[in-house]
């Protein structure tokens, strides 16, 4: 039988610490209501021994860890600050998110995007670091505001979850990214599924890029045999008019889909394109048999590059399709 939860039982805190010259040593945990230091001395004590060991190395990236004895799973992100004067050279540094144990579905449903944020907000704590200090002032500010974001953000999680049926679900046709082509003007990029939705339907939409006049974000259209759900957005390109490429990422469904597929979906598609913005070189991909770069002018390993960066926006369309269905299905209607 399925558990039922409420915001207590999901986000717990966040403890920011550090192994420092006397061993594990927090230097944020909170909130003070739930995170007590002796807890998070406990907690930081087992993530370094358990990151660092015997071998006074340490191994950065995501991990998932238990924590028994306070009834939380933590998802910690470790990372580190160069400190040339030390034998390791670096200092180990982690920032955990708690999560009660009751709720370990909540991590492994949003991982991928909780990861990320861990990620954003290291790099925010490291800009406050003045001779490999922390401004202590900053890093509550920063955490305090991410510990808000964290629990509005499991509210929406609670307000979707398990409130759609399974046909609600299955309308979705598939996802079409589009981009518009200096010569011919917006095209379909690539569909997944490919069969499902036809050359008409997406011409139709992505011609609706059109409509967006430049806008970045969300709109809906409406047509008798379908709808979609789209994101017009812009991603650095060296090789665009304009230096950016115009593009749209739309969910495609038979009948309009609710709100709440709405909201969750919006938060998918969000991390699709931060992807898309932060890869330097995604923009090539457009570009592979488009008819606008001349194989002849580039090297072969040019021409490799703008291969691979095509495959590679392929595949992450896929992945954004495989992923939303999958996790769609286990949120708004979990196997018991």
């Amino acid at each position: 039988m399925e558990t039922t939860l409420n915001t207590e039982d999901i986000v717990q805190g966040i403890i920011f610490s550090r192994f420092g010259d006397n061993g594990p040593e927090p230097i944020y945990y909170g909130p003070e209501n739930r995170v007590n230091l002796e807890m998070s001395f406990n907690i930081t004590a087992k993530i370094i021994s358990i990151m660092v060991g015997e071998s006074e190395y340490f191994s950065e990236g995501i991990s998932i860890l238990p924590f028994t004895r306070y009834k939380n799973i933590g998802l910690t992100y470790t990372f580190s600050i160069i400190q040339e004067d030390i034998a390791e050279g670096k200092i180990p540094l982690n920032l955990t998110i708690l999560i009660g144990e009751r709720a370990h579905d909540f991590i492994f449903q949003n991982i991928d995007y909780l990861s990320s944020k861990l990620r954003e907000i290291s790099e925010k704590l490291l800009k406050t670091l003045d001779n490999n200090e922390f401004n202590i002032k900053e890093v509550k500010k920063i955490l305090d505001d991410f510990n808000k974001y964290l629990k509005q953000f499991e509210t929406k999680y609670l307000e979707l979850k398990g409130s759609v049926t399974p046909e609600m679900i299955e309308t979705l046709m598939g996802i079409v990214l589009s981009y518009f082509h200096t010569k011919i003007g917006p095209i379909p990029f690539h569909t997944f599924p490919e069969d499902m939705i036809t050359e008409e339907q997406k011409s139709r939409i992505c011609n609706d890029l059109e409509l967006t006049s430049g806008k970045q974000g969300f709109f809906t259209r409406t047509y008798k045999d379908m709808g979609h759900f789209s994101y017009y957005f812009e991603i650095p390109s060296k090789w665009a008019r304009g230096k950016k490429e115009m593009c749209m990422i739309s969910y495609v469904f038979k009948k309009n889909p609710s709100n709440e597929i709405i909201n969750y979906l919006s938060l998918r598609s969000i991390k699709f394109i931060e992807k898309m913005q932060l890869h330097p070189e995604i923009y090539k991909g457009f570009y592979y048999k488009s008819g606008l770069i001349i194989k002849e002018d580039l090297t072969q390993e040019e021409y490799e590059k703008m291969k691979k960066m095509n495959l590679l926006l392929r595949q992450w369309v896929k992945s954004l399709y495989l992923a939303s269905m999958d996790e769609i299905r286990s949120i708004f209607y979990p196997i018991n």
